[in-house]
């Protein structure tokens, strides 16, 4: 589906809207404002691309070059021109997504002329780079993230309730992590990881299709409970290493 500008410009200044912690930040010079303001106009983006129906590489493409090129719409979003900073990244997502002609960025002469005098401005155009590097990188391992939580609820037949049991928060954080409504947190990526690891041994090991069976049945391999019991309490990768270990004995 394709997204006319006014859509795209509507959405952009929603997410925009309102956002005077982050444009106090940016006027401050600081790092985390700018990492802010990246992840606004990141998150936005991802949301247009699949209303557009635009997945995989390409998708990434266009979000990572689109906020790559918004210094100009950070700048002056900064200003308070919300209206101004909406069409610039709506100029350069659309350009990327349909190949509609570019349009230079206009910025103000008022803003010009005042730039040229702020030492804070050059900070910023020093800083836009590695914020801008931190946040796609941290998009990278949120998707990541959210693949393997789907991969576990897929792979072993668990729901939001059952997953959060196994890294302790609520079924409810889970599907918060899950729709991208809150980041998973580094921690939390890092112990997925390791299940997902955990999980693709135990796949190698089992059918897939009778992983779910297997992982729910009593054992005395597990102290007479079930694998999956075991899972749940967050051990998937010692259930991982009994059943490699039985199955080397056995052979």
């Amino acid at each position: 589906m394709s997204l006319t500008r006014t859509r795209v410009e509507r959405d952009l200044q929603r997410t925009l809207a309102d956002r005077e912690d982050v444009k106090n930040l940016l006027q401050q010079g600081s790092f985390s404002g700018i990492r802010k303001f990246a992840h606004l106009i990141y998150t936005c983006l991802e949301k247009l691309n699949a209303e557009a129906g635009l997945t995989g590489s390409s998708a990434i493409v266009i979000t990572s070059t689109a906020l790559q090129s918004s210094l100009p719409s950070m700048l002056l979003f900064r200003e308070g021109e919300v209206r101004a900073a909406s069409h610039a990244v709506a100029t350069l997502y659309l350009t990327l997504s349909t190949g509609e002609p570019a349009e230079p960025v206009r910025i103000p002469q008022k803003f010009l002329t005042k730039w040229k005098n702020e030492r804070e401005l050059d900070d910023l155009v020093q800083m836009f780079p590695m914020a801008v590097f931190e946040e796609t990188t941290a998009a990278r391992k949120e998707s990541s993230g959210k693949q393997i939580l789907r991969r576990l609820m897929t792979c072993l037949d668990l729901s939001f309730d059952d997953i959060g049991r196994m890294l302790d928060v609520s079924g409810e954080t889970i599907r918060r992590w899950e729709r991208g409504v809150s980041r998973i947190p580094s921690e939390t990526l890092a112990n997925l990881e390791v299940a997902d690891a955990a999980l693709t041994r135990l796949i190698r090991l089992f059918l897939p299709q009778r992983l779910p069976e297997v992982v729910r049945r009593k054992a005395d391999l597990f102290d007479g409970s079930r694998a999956l019991d075991w899972i749940l309490r967050g051990r998937i990768t010692e259930v991982a290493d009994r059943y490699e270990q039985t199955f080397t004995y056995q052979g």
